[in-house]
């Protein structure tokens, strides 16, 4: 099925996952799509959920911060509002994909510390310079602040 192309033939779903790990995400909301093509069926919910965790655990992710939500993205089955289906309530009891959303705590911010950028990636424009795109770890800045890049102590507006 799709779940096979994407994961285990040379697919992108073990690349993203690496990615969004690589970026800091520490809390990961898994759609399980399509699930109105085997009716709904706790089966193939199992049997992908089962095979993802193995694979998140090993790249780093909490089973604690990992949520299976069965969809259907064709029909838009459970994802705005949690779908009343026997097939699927008679096993599922989680909430919609945007009730999942909108249940998540926001990360926790250290806005008291030194501001930090954690450098994922570097544009040079010929026009504008240099651009740096990254996740900032810790700090804030206001525009106008100098900073310092490290290594080297270059100073930067």
């Amino acid at each position: 099925g799709g779940f096979e192309a994407g994961f285990e033939q040379g697919g992108q779903t073990r690349e993203h996952v690496v990615l969004v790990r690589a970026l800091g995400v520490q809390t990961l909301i898994v759609a399980i799509n399509k699930m109105e093509n085997v009716g709904w069926g706790k089966e193939r919910y199992d049997h992908i959920s089962k095979e993802l965790s193995v694979f998140l655990k090993s790249v780093g992710f909490k089973s604690s911060e990992v949520i299976f939500v069965p969809v259907s993205g064709l029909e838009g089955e459970n994802l705005l509002e949690k779908f009343i289906n026997p097939s699927l309530n008679e096993w599922y009891s989680g909430g919609s994909l945007v009730d999942v959303m909108d249940g998540l705590e926001p990360p926790k911010r250290c806005y008291d510390r030194p501001f930090r950028l954690i450098v994922t990636d570097v544009f040079k424009h010929p026009q504008m310079g240099l651009s740096v795109a990254g996740k900032v770890d810790s700090g804030f800045l206001i525009v106008g602040t100098p900073v310092v890049i490290m290594p080297g102590g270059t100073t930067a507006w």
